[in-house]
């Protein structure tokens, strides 16, 4: 497990520390939304996620670290039926009305879904059925 983050995403990691005293394991952004992902509890502030939201002008989104690839995925997709590891291929079943939740707009969730993956689990592909 080797992330390697850049010097943008440092930044929002100490900002997200100093307000919360959580352990920053990774964090990735896109246009809307930053994610954080944190190893352990002691994160869940409403009012420091308002703050912190306010301080970087985007959504900040919060998923909790699992040494198990299953569980992790259930906490990206809590809407999952169903979760199966096949070769470095996940495949996560949701009803039909809650896959654009997870695909999100023009694929964006799904990316970082994948991406999120492929850093700590070295799943290569994610596929939503």
């Amino acid at each position: 497990m080797k992330v390697v983050l850049d010097s943008n995403a440092l930044q929002n990691i100490n900002v997200f520390q100093s307000m919360t005293s959580a352990n920053v394991m990774d964090c990735m952004d896109n246009s809307e939304t930053i994610y954080f992902v944190v190893k352990g509890g002691g994160w869940r502030n409403p009012e420091a996620m308002r703050r912190m939201e306010r301080i970087f002008g985007k959504r900040v989104r919060i998923y909790e670290f699992s040494e198990d690839p299953k569980t992790f995925i259930r906490r990206l997709a809590p809407d999952a039926t169903e979760i199966s590891i096949e070769s470095g291929i996940a495949k996560i079943k949701v009803r039909n009305c809650f896959k654009p939740r997870i695909i999100g707009k023009d694929k964006s969730n799904l990316m970082i879904i994948k991406s999120l993956l492929k850093r700590f689990y070295e799943i290569e592909d994610v596929k939503i059925i």
